[in-house]
């Protein structure tokens, strides 16, 4: 991607044997923040997969970071985690309302680049968990709280009935989540029959959704959704790599650390860094990521 920048070979083991990385692993190790993927392809598809601290401060140093490899790559197409925010009129407001994944947005369109989310669809997440053995009303409260624990993060301007509200009406459209909670006064009961000992659902931790963790229910789904999020973000980015396109992603960088055997496995070559400074004429400085097993 950069002048002198090398490549090195990616893993030696063959494509067949390619997986994501257990959070058993994961937990193993330690790695750098940001854990960026460099991933080339012989046909000339290439990617920057730019694994981020997830922040909603547009001061932050790797908001700066992101739009200079941008500028730097040029990419073809590009994708985010988080679904589909909306374009914004600028990258502060595009970070304040929605982090990483809105400054790849505001990037998008005011470069007229193809964006793509790297979700799978909310259904697909919902039968995976009911399969899996979770109860219906476990399975909404998760998805019920998961977007608040963002929300509270965010600029969001919108009353907190009003979002809860719109968030628990949209999970009640699926045949399968129809029952309670409905709204916030049966969410307060619900919250409050399944975990007694937390005071409010309005400040449940955010460890309680780290995938890595077994503190609660919410902790193995979380494990559960992240699973098959991974593995559909690498069937998209392995796609569009083997199409030949230069294709940058922003996600959370966990994501990239445990799909890098995968992706590394897939392509003829990759490299994993980090950077360490833009300079004052908008140079990005790299090192390799370092990760300890």
């Amino acid at each position: 991607m950069f002048a002198g920048s090398i490549l090195l070979p990616a893993c030696a083991a063959p494509r067949a044997a390619a997986r994501i990385m257990t959070f058993e692993e994961y937990r193993a190790i330690s790695h750098a923040v940001p854990y960026v993927l460099e991933v080339q392809d012989g046909n000339g598809g290439e990617l920057i997969y730019f694994g981020a601290r997830h922040s909603y401060e547009p001061d932050d140093p790797q908001c700066r970071w992101i739009e200079q490899l941008w500028t730097d790559f040029r990419p073809a197409i590009a994708f985010n985690e988080g679904g589909d925010p909306p374009a914004l009129s600028s990258a502060a407001e595009a970070i304040s309302h929605h982090g990483e994944a809105g400054l790849v947005r505001f990037l998008a369109a005011r470069d007229g680049v193809p964006v793509k989310s790297l979700e799978p669809t909310l259904d697909q997440l919902v039968d995976d968990a009911l399969a899996a053995g979770f109860s219906p009303q476990q399975v909404k409260l998760y998805h019920a709280l998961l977007p608040w624990i963002s929300y509270r993060q965010s600029a969001g301007a919108e009353p907190l009935e009003a979002f809860m509200g719109r968030v628990l009406s949209s999970l009640s459209q699926f045949q399968s989540l129809q029952g309670p909670p409905r709204d916030v006064r049966e969410l307060d009961s619900v919250f409050a029959e399944l975990f007694p000992e937390q005071p409010d659902w309005r400040s449940v931790p955010r460890e309680w959704f780290d995938p890595a963790a077994n503190g609660t229910f919410l902790n193995a789904l979380a494990r559960r959704v992240s699973e098959l999020r991974d593995v559909h973000m690498v069937g998209l980015l392995s796609d569009a790599v083997r199409r030949g396109e230069r294709v940058f992603a922003v996600v959370g960088a966990s994501h990239v650390v445990m799909q890098e055997p995968a992706l590394t496995s897939a392509h003829d070559r990759a490299r994993a860094w980090t950077v360490s400074h833009v300079s004052a004429r908008g140079g990005i400085a790299t090192q390799p990521a370092p990760r300890g097993d």
